[in-house]
């Protein structure tokens, strides 16, 4: 989910392009109702930290009813000490700072969606 339709067209093409399925929003209100049609499992939210209506902390608390094994993975222009100031908790482990290139965006992806599957062992 991204306010910014440019960033959005090109998170998309880049995560499509490497095989990804991806699911698009332009705000709270439209992640909301894709996830509640998807029937098929959805493995990460990617969110934009700084939205207006709903930003993306309070949009993961609200997915979290719907999905409660959904990875999130925040993205912002501000730096995390920024986003901590406005009194925004995104997880530092949980968070890619804007403009990030294509190869980071995959790397980050990945390894949330590694994160995510059960351990083998």
């Amino acid at each position: 989910m991204d306010d910014e339709e440019l960033v959005l067209d090109l998170i998309v093409a880049v995560l499509e392009k490497a095989g990804y399925r991806v699911l698009r929003a332009a705000d709270a209100r439209q992640a909301m109702a894709l996830c509640q049609s998807q029937t098929g499992p959805i493995h990460l939210a990617l969110l934009d930290v700084v939205m207006p209506g709903m930003n993306g902390p309070e949009l993961r608390e609200c997915l979290r009813e719907l999905l409660p094994s959904v990875r999130v993975l925040y993205m912002s222009g501000y730096t995390h000490t920024q986003i901590s100031e406005r009194g925004i908790d995104a997880g530092p482990g949980e968070f890619i700072a804007k403009p990030f290139s294509p190869a980071a965006l995959l790397s980050r992806v990945r390894e949330e969606l590694a994160a995510a599957l059960p351990r083998q062992g």
